[in-house]
């Protein structure tokens, strides 16, 4: 799996690199869901991976430190807390003042209550690398992220209620085309009419026929770490939402 990471440009360090598991991940039903895998060179971190229980298939994996809870909230972590709620979306309960909270790893920030879905998909075939290097197809973009966040999350809101016209699609079914001309975001919800999240992308990589991995960012990050790229795997049971030129 470090092989065919290391064929994508700027991850040639992995393919000497060793993983060392850091935790399972879970679902909502408390049932394990994902592992995370801190990748070291030497003695250093140079990333992370999300892959399946059973180790055999890859969901996303980044250059960005292991996704840990704040310090100031580290000793209030739950016992096998820690969830996987879809692409880049990885959460921890911690015990707070009005019980159990959710957080999300990546933001620091607190989820709202509710319901919280599960956007890991039931299979995924293992990622294959064909003969011959990796096509990479920078993803065109626009220069107001945020607001263009927005945009796509009320497009997604409407093709929810039926509206046809959005162009939204299946994230699978985006990353199959031959060429990308509109700037794309991925837009899913995590708690229902409460917490959507909203992913740019700026980038495909097709690592073989049926094996494709797509770049996102969080366009609201405020800071340098969280604006690595998480390469996360096209088959995700989410939506790819076209926003405006």
């Amino acid at each position: 799996m470090l092989s065919l990471i290391a064929s994508v440009p700027g991850f040639a360090d992995w393919q000497a690199a060793e993983v060392k598991p850091v935790r399972n991940l879970h679902d909502r039903e408390a049932r394990t869901n994902a592992v995370l895998w801190e990748v070291q060179a030497g003695s250093q971190m140079i990333g992370y991976l999300v892959t399946s229980p059973d180790g055999q298939h890859l969901y996303e994996f980044s250059t960005r430190p292991v996704p840990e809870l704040p310090p100031h909230l580290q000793a209030q972590a739950a016992a096998n807390g820690y969830l996987y709620g879809g692409p880049a979306l990885q959460l921890a309960y911690v015990n707070g003042e009005q019980g159990a909270e959710l957080v999300n790893l990546l933001t620091g920030e607190m989820l709202p209550d509710g319901e919280l879905l599960d956007r890991v998909p039931d299979t995924v075939p293992v990622a294959q690398k064909t003969a011959g290097s990796p096509r990479v197809l920078p993803l065109p973009t626009t220069a107001h992220a945020q607001d263009d966040a927005f945009y796509a999350t009320g497009l997604y809101g409407k093709a929810q209620l039926g509206d046809a016209d959005t162009g939204v699609q299946p994230l699978q079914e985006f990353a199959k085309q031959a060429d990308y001309r509109q700037p794309t975001m991925i837009v899913y919800d995590a708690i229902p009419d409460k917490l959507y999240i909203t992913l740019s992308l700026s980038k495909a990589i097709h690592l073989g026929a049926d094996t494709t991995f797509l770049a996102v960012h969080d366009p609201f990050a405020l800071n340098a770490e969280q604006s690595q790229p998480i390469y996360i795997d096209s088959r995700f049971p989410v939506t790819a939402v076209p926003v405006r030129l």
